[in-house]
């Protein structure tokens, strides 16, 4: 095994365990904000690992690169539009 093939098991274990934490803090009201954060952490951080696996090698076009980011920027800004409509509901 080379270092990005171990780096890349790291980040995925990690994504994994937090995701995990993140689905069982969402049984408890108190916790579910801080568990959302914490699943929509390890979900980015697992993407992360993905893409800089990829970085380096000739597996993923510039046009899919293109495409990824672009993805990615306009599902934050919806999910964050969203979380802040939710809010302001929650304390109407």
């Amino acid at each position: 095994m080379n270092l990005p093939v171990i780096i890349k098991f790291v980040i995925d274990l990690l994504a994994v365990l937090l995701l995990a934490l993140g689905i069982k803090g969402l049984s408890k009201v108190k916790s579910a904000r801080d568990a959302n954060r914490l699943a929509a952490f390890a979900m980015s951080l697992s993407v992360v690992g993905l893409l800089s696996y990829y970085l380096g090698t000739s597996g993923i076009a510039i046009q899919s690169w293109i495409w990824i980011i672009i993805g990615s920027i306009m599902g934050s800004l919806f999910g964050a539009i969203l979380a802040k409509k939710s809010t302001y509901d929650l304390h109407a």
